[in-house]
């Protein structure tokens, strides 16, 4: 969960970088198991793992938005700076006021997260 947060992180600052003057950025990681049953027998097991970076990033009121499904450091760097770029170059929007302060508690959501459920195998999902 920490390196999602610096991945998160790590864009904000390569965008501010970039030329944008604020920024936000969103990350995820996760997984997926889906099990079909027909009377009574598995008729198919799949699992799915997806990640993802989404960037958006403003200037002078224009707004820019990027994303990847990759998180390797080079992708997220691309993303944060094309979210800037296209910030820079976006019309402005002459209502546009500025990103909300971030929350003073940013302390983690307890029960959020199930490492056991998180690291059940798919033959364990079956049973």
């Amino acid at each position: 969960m920490d390196d999602l947060l610096k991945l998160a992180q790590q864009a904000v600052e390569r965008a501010l970088k970039a030329g944008a003057e604020q920024v936000d950025a969103v990350c995820s990681r996760g997984r997926a198991v889906s099990v079909s049953m027909e009377r009574g027998a598995v008729r198919r097991c799949a699992g799915i793992r997806d990640s993802g970076l989404g960037v958006r990033a403003f200037h002078e009121g224009g707004v820019g938005m990027a994303s990847t499904q990759s998180l390797a450091p080079e992708d997220v760097e691309r993303c944060a700076r094309q979210a800037a770029a296209l910030a820079r170059a976006a019309q402005p929007d002459p209502d546009f006021v500025g990103l909300s302060e971030p929350a003073e508690d940013l302390s983690p959501v307890p029960q959020l997260y199930d490492p056991a459920i998180a690291d059940l195998s798919a033959d364990t999902v079956v049973d």
